[in-house]
């Protein structure tokens, strides 16, 4: 039994964990402020594209990157394996979900056909990404998740569709979209929202 050689393997391990730390930390920072070159250089490096910030809400260098637009950067995570349905740990979003309550469009869309988003996994509140396209008005998302195939007539925790919530809301643009194309079952409850 040798306690120095104990002590120095163990030295040398808690290093490593803690060099595996920081390169962690600077990829979720560097993802969120869009310095692409820079997570990808981290990523060459070791550091996990699943990683999950323990502050920041739990969200993963993908939220980080979807939420703030940085297309580059989340199609490097992507290529890296970035895992599309990580959930959140306050509201339980995907980074589709960040992406659509910001407006990032061209991210929503990216994470759907390059990353395979499930399109209508829904948050703690049920809430799919077209349940928070609709809430934050934000018409290019509702156009793109429903062409993309989003279910519209999927129900949050208070009963209501998109399309109720967006008569709730006054978001006539935004149901303008969902009355189109075939799939759609809740036509009276807008109306009767709608007087």
């Amino acid at each position: 039994m040798n306690i120095a050689r104990d002590i120095a393997i163990k030295s040398q391990t808690e290093i490593r964990e803690e060099n595996r730390l920081r390169l962690n930390r600077e990829m979720a920072n560097a993802s969120k402020f869009g310095r692409t070159a820079q997570v990808q250089k981290l990523l060459q490096l070791g550091a996990d594209a699943n990683f999950v910030s323990p502050s920041n809400f739990g969200y993963t260098a993908l939220h980080h990157a979807a939420r703030e637009g940085h297309t580059e950067s989340v199609k490097i995570l992507l290529k890296y394996g970035a895992n599309t349905e990580a959930r959140d740990k306050v509201e339980h979003r995907t980074p589709l979900h960040c992406a659509t309550a910001r407006n990032k469009t061209e991210c929503m869309d990216m994470l759907i056909t390059e990353g395979g988003a499930f399109i209508d996994a829904r948050d703690k509140n049920n809430n799919t990404a077209l349940h928070i396209a609709v809430s934050v008005g934000n018409v290019n998302g509702v156009m793109l998740l429903v062409d993309r195939g989003a279910d519209k007539n999927l129900k949050n925790y208070k009963d209501q569709t998109p399309i109720v919530l967006a008569a709730h809301r006054g978001n006539e643009d935004c149901a303008d979209i969902l009355l189109r194309g075939p799939h759609f079952k809740d036509a009276r409850s807008y109306q009767k929202c709608r007087r």
